[in-house]
């Protein structure tokens, strides 16, 4: 360190106080570019930044908005299927219900007694349950559960052979002149109105557990 003070001193003298003022210059002009370059680094380090912000914040809006509409659809995915299982559980109790009443049987009504003469208007009551039950499903199928549906349709197709062949009865009884309680297979219309009841208790169950899910995942949106 000396010897550079020597060496500054021995330069100084050769050259003259004018070399001073020059070291001066120097070392001022480098000082000057130094802040010059470091505030142009920091204007643009600064640019950067705001540049970065903006494309994050512009992200996290639309992140924003995909959430917004997510939590819009589930909503609307509960609403409507909720509202759709209100409808349908309601069209297949009626049906059920419709089911069960074709059974002689249930009317303890005696054999000979002439059954056939109550028998077409509950068939006509049955069938109208049918339709109604089976079309709310057809038009509400892409809102309900793929196995909600599965159980419906099989619930249709008991409940159809059923009135099929109670109408089938009812056309012998008109050829015949039979009352009708002869005729009818009991056993047969007893395991008819059993698997309804089977039936629509699973369905009551899958109803009940879609809409625990439903009502979770809207939630957790």
């Amino acid at each position: 360190m000396n010897e550079a003070l020597e060496i500054s001193g021995i330069v100084i003298a050769a050259f003259g106080g004018g070399s001073a003022i020059v070291l001066g210059l120097t070392k001022w002009s480098g000082e000057l570019m130094a802040n010059t370059l470091l505030n142009r680094v920091r204007q643009n380090h600064e640019r950067e930044l705001e540049k970065l912000k903006t494309e994050y914040n512009k992200e996290l809006e639309l992140l924003r908005t995909d959430q917004q509409k997510v939590l819009k659809i589930h909503a609307l995915q509960f609403e409507k299927e909720f509202s759709t299982y209100q409808t349908l559980w309601a069209a297949v109790l009626a049906l059920r219900k419709e089911v069960e009443v074709l059974m002689p049987e249930l009317d303890r009504i005696p054999k000979d007694s002439p059954w056939a003469s109550i028998a077409p208007e509950r068939m006509k009551k049955a069938a109208e349950a049918f339709d109604r039950a089976k079309n709310i499903a057809l038009e509400n199928r892409p809102f309900v559960n793929p196995s909600a549906y599965e159980l419906c349709d099989r619930l249709f197709k008991v409940a159809l052979k059923g009135i099929l062949r109670i109408r089938l009865i009812i056309e012998r009884c008109a050829q015949t002149g039979e009352g009708g309680g002869r005729i009818v297979d009991y056993e047969e219309m007893r395991t008819i109105t059993n698997e309804c009841h089977s039936i629509a208790d699973e369905l009551c169950v899958l109803i009940h557990a879609r809409i625990g899910i439903l009502y979770e995942s809207n939630v957790e949106g």
